[in-house]
């Protein structure tokens, strides 16, 4: 067998070890929350009594405008398919999504904490600075949730994925002469995305149903219109990790915890897709 076709092995064998372990954690997780259920205890605990806070207009104003764009954006480009992606074109696409997110964080960071005039608005948004450690386990524990229901939608789905209508950032990781681009997946995917999409989607769209709908309908609306701007037919796998991102932010309201889930989401999904490509 040759060298590469080895490598290619064993990097298969290795992601799904990965995935057996991950899954296997997820459904220990689940057995545990299901029972803290039967007995009447609270999934996750409520950081604070309560949970309503003020978004500035100015942030769900951007907001609204960048879904919107976002949104006519996938419609134009539903059933179009790129047959090549050739190193320039992935180089440029990804440069576009790296911009977006430098130019998006701080203006909506800006849009967010300069139209706050109590410090206790800005903790209740989830920019909070106590029990970090915490915070990043409660990132961890929401990962390992979402990991088993995401990957049963996944698996309901497979018959609408096809080499077409896969993720332009998937087909390029799978491609071995693309080595500065998958740097830049990694940048935009792993840490941008995360931090742009929790502060549009959680800190903002959520929090501002919330205002005035139940959070059960905020939780659920803001993940079907995350799941919608991933496009077809990533919308369903993302809009069930949407819902735990939702659960999570809103009963520990931690923009660094949902960041965290995220990015680990990501970043395995990342890892197990080179691995599998033979990169």
């Amino acid at each position: 067998m040759e060298p590469e076709k080895v490598e290619e092995l064993k990097g298969t064998q290795f992601s799904g070890v990965l995935t057996l372990a991950l899954l296997a954690s997820s459904a220990t997780l689940w057995i545990g929350i299901i029972q803290r259920w039967r007995r009447g205890e609270p999934i996750l605990p409520a950081r604070f009594r309560s949970l309503k806070v003020r978004v500035p207009k100015l942030a769900v104003g951007l907001m609204v405008i960048y879904l919107g764009i976002s949104l006519v954006a996938i419609a134009g480009s539903h059933g179009k398919t790129v047959d090549v992606l050739s190193p320039d074109v992935a180089h440029n696409m990804l440069l576009a999504v790296l911009i977006d997110g430098v130019v998006t964080i701080p203006l909506m960071l800006m849009a967010l904490l300069g139209g706050q005039h109590s410090q206790a608005d800005v903790v209740r948004l989830g920019f909070r600075s106590d029990d970090i450690w915490g915070q990043l386990r409660d990132g961890f524990r929401g990962f390992l949730a979402a990991a088993l229901p995401v990957t049963l939608v996944l698996l309901a789905t497979s018959p609408l994925r096809s080499d077409e209508n896969l993720h332009p950032f998937l087909r390029i990781l799978n491609d071995e002469g693309h080595t500065r681009e998958r740097l830049l997946i990694l940048l935009t995917a792993g840490i941008l995305a995360p931090l742009k999409e929790e502060l549009l989607f959680r800190v903002v769209l959520q929090n501002w149903l919330t205002q005035y709908f139940p959070a059960a309908f905020a939780i659920v609306f803001t993940s079907v219109v995350f799941g919608a701007i991933h496009g077809y037919p990533d919308c369903f796998p993302i809009a069930v990790l949407s819902l735990v991102l939702g659960i999570v932010y809103h009963r520990r309201r931690s923009y660094l915890a949902v960041v965290t889930l995220h990015g680990l989401f990501n970043g395995y999904n990342l890892l197990a897709t080179m691995l599998s490509g033979g990169a």
